[in-house]
């Protein structure tokens, strides 16, 4: 039935589903315990991604982690699927006996790891372009209102608004966009974090054991070195069995990697040796380079290796969605803040022209009233195309997750 409720998120995990026919919608909602119903996931939920395609595996993550992380609802055509009785140590037990459904496992999650990646990438690009926009926009006020000063240095009734002007955060930063090739404050707010912490991995085993394994297996890294850029070619993924990585993405760190965590596993668990993102070490680290071939013959050996590599990608993509949940609303609320309503670069360009229009008495009163009204019209324009731009990009990747 389309639009029925699967699970909520928050719920204990019960049970595994494989999808036969039509699609599911994943929603998530914050906080990520707050009570939950169809109405509040309807009016409140974020709409992460749409599983489409015969045998899509549905609720993976929260079989890992003992509870559901968003709600599962069926897509608009419905949804036919197979449910499988399943907690977390049943799964475990399950992969266990059965490695390719761990690998399977694993290969859906990093799948929807690295759409979450492009999304994120996405969302940061859009960042530094209202930035970017909004610096203009106050830059152009700023000047607008010191030529003003500078004209009629000394006339009361224009120093008393250019006073009000200067006393604007619009003014502010603009003087601060003049004296600095870049101010991005939305751009720093955007959340990139998706570092997995040991105590979030339950998964143990014996690193030493790795640790004994011969060159040339054995890399050894000082800090500051790359491991790899994104756009490089790759065919393995490590784990770091001594040390700290940093994986970046535009030139931003998105999380940190230390002692048993795994690094470019894209590469072994997609089949695709494009590397999707930029790895450097922070200190001196010591890793285990890990083939496709040698993936496989590992996790036959050690069950262990193949859980904590799905225990991790599960932690990470519970991560990310919280992060991109949270930075699309870090993005809207910016947009409202910089050219809604409320005291921001359009209402001040607006008031800042309604008190040129009452004192203009000059040819240059004229002009300048001309420039903010030009302006002020250009800040309303690029507000409606910064807000399609978010739901375009939001709404093409929450409809991409197919198969």
């Amino acid at each position: 039935m389309p639009g029925r409720i699967l699970c909520f998120q928050g719920e204990p995990m019960r049970s595994l589903y494989i999808l036969r026919s039509g699609s599911v919608e994943v929603f998530y909602n914050e906080p990520a315990d707050a009570p939950l119903d169809a109405e509040k996931v309807e009016r409140l939920g974020q709409r992460l991604a749409v599983l489409r395609g015969e045998g899509e595996l549905v609720g993976e993550m929260g079989a890992l982690l003992s509870v559901r992380t968003a709600t599962l609802r069926a897509g608009p055509d419905g949804a036919v699927l197979q449910s499988i009785p399943l907690t977390r140590d049943t799964l475990e037990k399950a992969i266990e006996s059965k490695r390719s459904l761990g690998v399977s496992i694993a290969r859906t999650l990093a799948r929807r790891l690295s759409g979450n990646n492009d999304r994120m990438r996405e969302l940061l690009r859009l960042a530094r372009k209202i930035d970017g926009k909004a610096s203009e926009h106050a830059r152009k006020f700023y000047e607008l209102i010191e030529q003003t000063a500078g004209v009629f240095a000394g006339a009361p009734p224009v120093k008393k608004m250019v006073d009000a002007g200067r006393a604007t955060r619009s003014w502010s930063r603009g003087r601060e966009a003049a004296h600095s090739p870049t101010i991005e404050p939305l751009t720093r707010r955007v959340e990139m974090d998706q570092r997995v912490r040991p105590e979030q991995i339950t998964a143990q085993g014996d690193l030493g054991a790795l640790i004994d394994t011969p060159p040339p297996a054995i890399r050894e890294i000082e800090p500051d070195v790359v491991l790899f850029r994104r756009g490089d070619r790759g065919a393995e993924f490590y784990i770091v069995l001594e040390g700290e990585i940093q994986v970046e993405l535009e030139n931003r760190q998105i999380f940190l990697i230390e002692k048993g965590g795994i690094v470019g596993e894209m590469a072994v668990l997609l089949d695709e040796e494009i590397r999707t993102a930029t790895v450097r070490a922070l200190q001196k680290s010591r890793l285990l380079a890990v083939t496709r071939e040698k993936f496989q013959a590992m996790v036959e050996e050690r069950t262990w290796i193949l859980l904590r590599v799905v225990r991790i990608l599960a932690q990470r993509l519970r991560n990310s969605n919280e992060a991109l949940v949270r930075n699309k609303k870090e993005i809207a609320s910016a947009l409202e803040g910089l050219f809604g309503a409320g005291p921001n670069l359009a209402r001040d360009y607006g008031t800042f022209a309604d008190r040129v229009k009452r004192l203009a008495s000059s040819d240059v009163l004229e002009i300048l009233l001309h420039e903010l009204e030009k302006e002020h019209q250009a800040i309303l324009s690029d507000r409606e195309e910064f807000s399609r731009e978010l739901a375009a990009a939001w709404e093409t990747a929450a409809g991409s997750e197919t198969r």
